[in-house]
């Protein structure tokens, strides 16, 4: 975690400072709102935006009976700043496109009971064609809060509460080329470049790479897929070796009809990790499915066994305009740097709210600004923040289930998701993992919910609900340990302007853990936040 110098002994200098630029910002919207229209009469159909961007910035004072909550048993009341500068960005040329989010917290402790810090979120995308419909790159790049231990308190209501910065880049050039009607080809490249930033831990950094090759001939009714991908993570530290995982299969698909496939897929799959002999090299056998009865309805599924047993991915979903349902569930065997690029758009608001957009807007830069004006309005964050993720440095098994309903009215919003989560650490090579690397690996499964409700009290005022739930439980080497907590939230938010929003709130949250036994801290909140339009 980076520490940054405070301006005074209470942070009084930062929170007078954005009151003084809040006042002014409010002072000059208020004039410009107050302008009379330029005309009445219906306006003519704009274009398709080309580009969105908006910064914003939101200062938020936190009161809390217990600011070490998650750290050390003893509580510790204190005045917490928390200023949080952010953009939401978006645009599309003839050969280009990008889309994401980042923000910024800088957090401060007006009694010093914890370290000041500045810890980055967010997600970016961006993808170039050098020659239309065939020659891209692909790249991104992501900023998420990673837990130190399984079994502490989830750091996402508060920064730097047992965890660290994790921040992940990746480049990926890849070829496609589509022959015929019913031939296509795709050769892909994928490098990742992972770092943890912390301040109790020295994890080194990691590349991951991938190669990819597929040859497919659409099933019209009878098809076929050849592929061939090659998976390495690689820690720069000289007490590790590199790891890899190795693949090639082949596929046979038949069309039942146009909204029904399935499909028989064999190969072979080796890995130069696995403690057990049976384990790096084993035949590949399975099958899957793909359904779509309707444009916002969509099921796919496989499963297969091969090297460390059965791995499959389901995925179900039903959009709608005013509901969306989203069920997930898989299981394989990686690395933390290589699930890097799922990891980070897990637990999005937005991405949840997007998918209910998506049937009322067809262009993707109107849909983000309508997502923008849904959260800012309800100064809902972007990231739900579940489950907890963990950077470790040994492969692993993991499975997840995951279920999300989104529901949207015209005076509510309503979220739910359910997940259950299981970690499990895997026997590798002594030669290839160091013994120091294997004290930071956990075996645990972690399962919990998140429901939030917005309601619009009126059209300028509206009131959120949120409760959490989490509990972790080690097995294996981690057997015994646990960690139940819960919280709940509730805020105000009231628009003084287009522009500017105050809030007011209180949360609660308690822990009961088997490393730091039983927490419970209480908190009222108060902010505002400002977006530049």
């Amino acid at each position: 975690m980076r520490r940054w110098a405070r301006s005074g002994p209470s942070g009084l200098g930062l929170r007078a400072g954005l009151a003084l630029a809040i006042a002014s910002l409010s002072a000059a919207a208020t004039a410009q709102e107050a302008a009379p229209a330029a005309s009445s009469a219906t306006p003519a159909a704009t274009p398709q935006r080309q580009w969105f961007f908006e910064p914003s910035v939101r200062l938020l004072e936190t009161y809390t009976d217990n600011s070490t909550f998650g750290v050390i048993p003893q509580k510790s009341p204190d005045l917490l700043s928390l200023l949080e500068p952010s953009f939401v960005l978006a645009g599309r040329t003839a050969d280009f496109t990008v889309n994401g989010w980042y923000s910024v917290d800088l957090l401060d402790y007006a009694r010093s009971t914890q370290s000041n810090s500045i810890s980055p979120s967010g997600s970016l995308d961006a993808k170039y064609a050098f020659v239309p419909q065939q020659l891209f790159l692909d790249g991104s790049a992501a900023s998420w809060r990673v837990v130190d231990t399984p079994f502490g308190a989830n750091p996402t209501v508060t920064p730097g509460l047992g965890s660290s910065d994790l921040s992940r880049v990746r480049l990926s050039p890849y070829f496609q080329s589509q022959p015929g009607a019913a031939l296509r080809y795709l050769v892909r490249a994928d490098a990742e470049w992972v770092h943890e930033q912390s301040s109790t831990t020295a994890p080194p950094d990691a590349v991951a790479t991938r190669q990819l090759v597929q040859v497919e001939r659409l099933p019209v009714p009878l098809g076929l897929m050849l592929d061939a991908d090659r998976a390495s993570t690689h820690f720069q530290s000289a007490s590790q070796g590199q790891l890899t995982d190795e693949h090639v299969r082949a596929t046979v698909r038949y069309a039942i009809e146009s909204t029904l496939v399935v499909g028989v897929r064999g190969g072979y799959a080796h890995n130069n990790f696995a403690a057990a002999e049976g384990d790096r090299n084993a035949p590949i056998a399975g099958a899957e499915l793909l359904w779509r009865p309707a444009e916002n309805t969509r099921l796919t599924a496989y499963g297969e066994h091969r090297d460390f047993g059965t791995a499959w991915q389901a995925t179900f979903y039903q959009h709608g305009r005013t509901l969306a349902l989203d069920l997930t569930s898989s299981r394989s065997v990686t690395t933390a740097p290589s699930r890097c690029s799922s990891q980070s758009s897990i637990g999005s608001f937005s991405t949840l709210l997007d998918e209910v957009y998506a049937a009322r807007y067809q262009d993707p830069i109107e849909r983000l600004r309508a997502v923008t004006d849904a959260l800012a309005s309800a100064a809902l964050p972007q990231n739900i923040g579940l489950p907890v993720s963990l950077y470790m440095t040994v492969p692993i098994r993991f499975t997840a289930h995951q279920v999300s309903v989104t529901a949207l009215r015209p005076r509510n919003l309503a979220v739910v998701v359910v997940y259950d989560n299981r970690n499990q650490t895997l026997p590798v090579l002594p030669a290839l993992v160091s013994a120091s690397t294997l004290t930071n690996a956990f075996s645990y499964d972690v399962a919990g919910a998140t429901l939030s409700d917005t309601y619009r009290l009126t059209p300028l005022s509206a009131l959120t609900a949120r409760f959490d739930w989490s509990r972790a439980r080690g097995f294996d080497t981690d057997s015994g340990q646990t960690a139940t907590q819960y919280s709940w939230q509730l805020q105000w938010v009231r628009q003084l302007t287009r522009s500017l929003d105050v809030l007011v709130g209180t949360r609660f949250r308690n822990l009961n853990s088997s490393i730091l036994g039983r927490e419970h801290e209480s908190a009222i909140l108060a902010g505002a936040g400002y977006r530049f339009h």
